[in-house]
């Protein structure tokens, strides 16, 4: 999963913001999110790499790129790359599986469904048809939800759902089980990032 932010990201901009006094600093305030999709796909993960860098020039930051490996039991990785000196802010996912491959753009609602084709000169063509059909069919729906005012961000959808959940006392979008996994993974990698990076 790709996170990219720019430079002038409202948390990451701000000195004073409450986040750089996280463990693991912006990181730790971003991670959650990629530690449950990771989860939600391939179950128990593990940490097993993790690298930081530094390209801008926030001192209250000692690093800003981040890239993890999660791996699991089954040999099965996870990546998660996050970044906040790109030219614009965005959020991607790509999920390789053994019948083809799945590119998701979570700020755009872009699903794209990627099958098996040689490299010929037919299969390719049909292939960038199909991808372009995705794209007409992402964008239909979304141009039709923006149009009646229905569009909302994922993130919203999803508190949505949990506050749903609380109010007709259902099962929320994730288990308390669930949270407390991803908690205890979410303490395990920041302790890690802030004993490399942010401990001088």
């Amino acid at each position: 999963m790709n996170m990219l932010h720019t430079k002038n990201d409202p948390m990451a901009a701000n000195p004073s913001h409450w986040c750089h006094s996280m463990i693991a600093g912006r990181f730790g305030e971003n991670l959650p999110h990629p530690l449950y999709v990771s989860r939600a796909i391939l179950g128990d993960v593990e940490v097993k790499q993790i690298l930081g860098s530094k390209l801008g020039s926030y001192p209250w930051m000692p690093i800003d790129e981040l890239w993890v490996l999660l791996g699991d039991k089954k040999g099965r990785i996870a990546s998660i790359y996050i970044s906040f000196n790109t030219a614009r802010p965005e959020t991607t996912l790509k999920i390789f599986g053994t019948t083809g491959i799945l590119e998701v753009n979570l700020s755009n609602n872009i699903l794209i469904k990627k099958h098996y084709r040689e490299i010929k000169p037919t299969q390719v063509t049909i292939d960038i048809l199909r991808s372009i059909m995705d794209h007409v069919t992402s964008l239909s729906s979304i141009g039709l939800a923006i149009l009646t005012r229905q569009y909302q961000s994922m993130h919203t959808e999803f508190i949505k759902e949990f506050v749903r959940s609380l109010k007709s006392d259902t099962e929320p979008p994730v288990t308390a089980e669930e949270a407390l996994q991803v908690t205890r993974l979410y303490l395990r990698l920041c302790s890690e990032i802030h004993k490399l990076y942010y401990i001088q």
